[in-house]
């Protein structure tokens, strides 16, 4: 299986491999301990595959026909998944509703919110449901051991017995409904639907979509598995239960289980609860994944659009290739890096030249289908008459490739990044067995390969290698799969103003039809009659089905990461020893403050550009290359670290944080030192570019900042000058700046070079942390101390920033159908202290009252309440249709902590799904950053276990206490909302200031 497969599958990134001696003998230990012969099925393979440390098993289970894969090691973060062969044949999202439905009670658990209380009352730090392209999978991940038992019977009861065969009401809650607004008129909603409207907001996710329909209309890719928002209030109660009949059937099935987990126990619930029920078929065919036979389509255009502003410059043009059937997967993977290297990489010569000529904004690639292997270069931020310019250069591009072959130092270096990526996943990250299981779940769908084979990338990036230093295979991919390709096609998507018009033109139609079936009152009724099933509380007796850990099961205490710390001319040096398997990192903590306010709005040109731009010694071109050969990451980012003692301290960052294999050390930190000291930001032409490319993919990818957007301008108030700060560097102050005013991009340069003067010197550098095995800790010390040396020694004073003139932006006016919806509140402005109990009133609050009315009742895709550790409450929703009505469920939710009759028994549940942040699986990294950030917040680990003690003691009385507090604070909340221009002139009168990003 290739990595195109596999990214086509996962958004998740992939793990790497850990090839050593040490690991291929404890895999081959564990081997001769792995009892293969288990009652109930057929032994079918094992074997040892050192690059991922475990022992691979193939299983059938004989009555069922059902696939069982094992992945056996020491790994405690216990991995499962289950997946079926689900190629959709409409766009109804069959499926995808399907999969929300069937975890919402089942045979042996039959709460109607099951999967909200079984998430709530977990400490697994994974535990979800997906649909992709042609499978359906519903994978999770725990490392308790009891926990995984209670997950695993409650998954494979959901899927092989769920309940939404025999109620309908789950679809409707799920997908789609018809209901009653409150001025009486009949209106259609639905999760699903709520879900797929802020998807198809995005303009990226419809040149994916439109791309694929356009390559591949005969396979199941034509088909949105999610569901168009159009299609979605189409799908029937019978169409569901035929698909389960036919899709859910254990013969369609692949079973994975991963870590230290008791397989024979396992295997045989499994077997005896429930695979047993089932009978195989000795003609069984597998549902049938069509590939694209003909395509007559070479001069065919094809044309979609996305809801936007109309305006120059905001399509995309896309030309998309089928590659054909017959290429490897060893070449699948490679060709994914070739693709990288021609169009999306910094140094990619394509890139290089449209951004040259101005012919669009960004560009990159994306890869489209299943066994036809279809990819399109994708050119965004550009309009419809510079098609047939971009096709030239396009097609002479690949001329030039054909002729000259492809530069091998770009190609090396690329593959350089992935190869370490999948290293430091395998030996340092975390949710490897979830990352692992995708592969075992591609590779059973399309079984182009032993598994063993499929799972040892180890053995894959030595062909990937030898592959891509061949040019002739290069050459002749670019002529017979690029330039003589009679299967390509364009597609353009553009922006249309009214496209929420002519979408809710579809569903008024269908209301229409509708209403010509059945009167309004009889609507009402069938609406009345859901709203009192999906409102009802389910007995004591229903509940207690759903399993759950005891708290006696957690353990209060729990060992801290352990770390050096030592302070050298006025820097702090925190080192974690830790196994990192070759691999060191290091943050670098900048102080901010020296910036000049009127510079803190180009923070994000500034982090964003510097590794894009020409230093003293090298061309950005080279630059990139050497970054990506040398460094298995490089990041530059901004925050601000809030003081626990003292709410009034907030300390501005910048980080530098950069990883690398230990060989690579020397030109590791030769390259961030020259990027340190000797960046530019030229030239003046790159750094325009870099400009519009950024403003492009902000108003591109608005969707996915409208919830952060939202949130921060509810809370910006209760810390005036870190919420001003954050407004202005990453806000809608700065989304105002960057999209709506003209940049100078000369003075801009002389800005960034400023800034880097005012953050980048001895001064400035207060905290580096370490993370390295112990050998290693006191010459990476010494690496940073050399660094920090280099640095010029004088910096500018610390600056007085005053805020009193900054826009008061609260609304956000944003393409689609949904909003992002935020309420916030101090309960530390009424003498309340933040505390672990607040952990367990949100938990309990969202579990029992805001996902039943937000989720289930209202149709928002999601929303919740949560505290966080400097004195707020906040409130809000998630791709929401709603507006004020949120506002008004928030409004009562103090009411419903009050009228709850809390016992311990009932608070449960909420105590241990408020454990979680402590049962996360956590990479190396991911554990030592905790501990800096602990650090940075003034805070001890001591303070960290104090919460969960405080959760684990969480009474009723606990409860009451921190309710009567919000009853007061509420009454002086602030409120915010990304949203439909419309919905937010309608409903939303009390905004000071809406900025519209269309």
């Amino acid at each position: 299986m290739s990595l195109r497969k596999i990214f086509a599958i996962s958004l998740i990134p992939l793990l790497a491999i850990n090839c050593t001696k040490k690991s291929s003998e404890k895999t081959s230990e564990k081997s001769s301990q792995v009892n293969t012969q288990v009652e109930g099925y057929q032994f079918l393979s094992k074997e040892d595959v050192s690059s991922i440390d475990s022992t691979v098993i193939q299983m059938e289970h004989k009555k069922s026909g059902a696939q069982i894969v094992l992945l056996k090691n020491d790994d405690p973060a216990r991995s499962f998944m289950v997946g079926f062969r689900t190629p959709p044949y409409d766009d109804t999202g069959l499926f995808h509703i399907f999969e929300h439905a069937v975890l919402e009670g089942s045979r042996l658990y039959p709460s109607k919110s099951n999967f909200f209380h079984l998430a709530n009352s977990s400490v697994a730090s994974f535990i979800n449901a997906m649909t992709g392209s042609v499978y359906t999978l519903y994978p999770f991940v725990t490392r308790s051991s009891k926990d995984f038992d209670n997950l695993l019977s409650v998954y494979m009861d959901a899927v092989f017995f769920p309940n939404v065969l025999k109620d309908p009401r789950i679809i409707k809650r799920e997908g789609w409904r018809y209901e009653m607004t409150s001025d009486g008129k009949l209106a259609i909603n639905g999760i699903v639907l709520s879900e797929m409207k802020g998807a198809f907001s995005s303009p990226y996710r419809s040149i994916w979509f439109n791309v694929t329909r356009a390559m591949v209309p005969d396979t199941p890719f034509n088909y949105s598995s999610g569901g168009l928002p159009s299609k979605v209030a189409t799908l029937t109660f019978e169409q569901i239960k035929e698909a389960h009949k036919k899709y859910y059937h254990p013969q369609n099935s692949v079973i994975y289980l991963y870590g230290d987990v008791d397989h024979q126990k396992a295997l045989k619930t499994i077997d005896e609860d429930f695979l047993s029920k089932f009978e195989k078929t000795e003609d069984y065919k597998r549902p049938a994944i069509d590939t694209q036979k003909e395509f007559n389509k070479q001069n065919e255009m094809f044309q979609a659009s996305y809801p936007g502003k109309e305006a120059p410059n905001r399509s995309f043009l896309a030309k998309g290739y089928i590659l054909g059937e017959d290429l490897t997967p060893t070449e699948e993977t490679a060709v994914s890096i070739l693709a990288q290297a021609f169009i999306e990489n910094d140094a990619s010569p394509l890139k290089l030249r449209v951004l040259k000529e101005n012919l669009a904004k960004t560009t990159f690639n994306i890869s489209v289908g299943g066994e036809e292997n279809g990819l399109a270069f994708v050119f965004e931020g550009t309009d419809k008459e510079s098609l047939k310019k971009i096709e030239n250069v396009l097609n002479e591009e690949i001329s030039k490739i054909v002729e000259n072959g492809m530069d091998q130092e770009l190609l090396t270096s690329i593959l350089n990044s992935y190869e370490f990526t999948f290293k430091e996943k395998n030996s340092n990250g975390s949710h490897k067995g979830l990352q692992l299981g995708y592969i075992v779940l591609n590779n059973w769908i399309y079984q182009d390969r032993p598994l063993p084979e499929a799972l040892d990338f180890v053995t894959e990036f030595k062909k990937v290698r030898e592959i891509l230093k061949d040019q002739t295979f290069i050459k002749n991919f670019f002529q017979k799969r690029l330039a003589k390709n009679d299967k390509t096609r364009w597609v353009v998507l553009t922006p249309d103003k009214d496209f929420s018009t002519k979408f809710n033109a579809g569903l008024d139609k269908q209301i229409e039809e509708a209403l010509k079936e059945k009167d309004l009152a009889e609507y009402k009724k069938e609406d009345d009659t859901f709203k009192e099933w999906v409102a009802s509380k389910e007995s004591d007796e229903i509940l207690s089905k759903t399993p759950t850990l005891e708290l006696a099961d957690i353990k209060a205490d729990e060992d801290p990461i352990p770390f050096e710390k030592e302070t050298e001319d006025h820097t702090t040096y925190l080192k974690y020893p830790q196994e990192t398997s070759g691999i060191s990192y290091i943050d670098l903590y900048f102080d901010l403050s020296g910036v000049e306010r009127e510079n803190l709005k180009n923070l994000k040109f500034f982090t964003n550009f510097i590794q894009k731009t020409n230093t003293k010694n090298y061309k950005f071109t080279e630059l990139s290359k050497e970054l990506d050969t040398y460094l298995g990451g490089l990041s530059f980012s901004f925050s601000t670290y809030q003081s626990m003692k003292d709410l009034k301290v907030y300390k501005p960052t910048l980080t530098v944080s950069l990883r690398f294999i230990d060989e690579n050390k020397d030109k590791a930190m030769a390259l961030v030192k020259e990027l340190l000291t000797n960046q530019t930001f030229s030239p003046v032409s790159r750094v325009n570019n870099l400009v519009e490319e950024m403003k492009t993919n902000m108003v591109s990818g608005i969707s996915r900042r409208a919830p952060g957007l939202s949130m921060r301008a509810a809370s910006k108030n209760f810390f005036p000058s870190q919420g001003a700060f954050g407004e202005e560097t990453s806000g809608g102050v700065f989304e105002n700046y960057i999209l709506n005013q003209d940049i100078n991009t000369e003075s801009l340069v002389k800005t960034l070079n400023d800034v880097a003067g005012q953050v980048f010197n001895q001064k400035r550098l207060f905290l580096a942390s370490i993370t390295s095995t112990d050998a290693k800790l006191g010459s990476l010390s010494s690496e940073v101390a050399t660094l920090k040396k280099a640095l010029p020694e004088e910096a500018t004073e610390d600056q007085t920033w005053s805020f009193n003139d900054q826009p008061d932006y609260d609304g956000y006016a944003i393409p689609g159908e949904v909003q992002y919806v935020s309420q916030v509140t101090s309960f530390k402005e009424k003498g309340m202290e933040y505390n672990g109990s607040m952990l367990v009133y949100s938990r309990y609050l969202n579990n029992n009252y805001m996902t039943p009315k937000l989720r289930e009742q209202a149709g928002a895709y999601g929303g919740g309440a949560s505290f966080s550790q400097n004195g707020l409450f906040r409130m809000s929703t998630y791709r929401d249709p709603n507006l004020s009505k949120s506002f008004d469920i928030f409004s009562k939710a103090v009411n419903f902590m009050e009228n709850e009759e809390l016992t311990d028994e009932k608070l449960k549940p909420a105590i241990l799904g408020s454990l979680k942040p402590y049962y996360r699986d956590k990479s190396i990294y991911g554990k030592t950053n905790t501990m800096t950030w602990l650090y940075l917040t003034d805070q001890t680990w001591a303070d960290y276990m104090q919460t969960k003690k405080e959760i684990l003691s969480t009474k009723p009385k606990h409860i009451k206490k921190i309710n009567d507090v919000l009853k007061k604070a509420l009454n002086d909340s602030s409120k915010a909302v990304a949203g439909n221009a419309k919905k937010l002139k309608s409903e939303a009168g009390f905004l000071k200031k809406v900025l519209t990003i269309q």
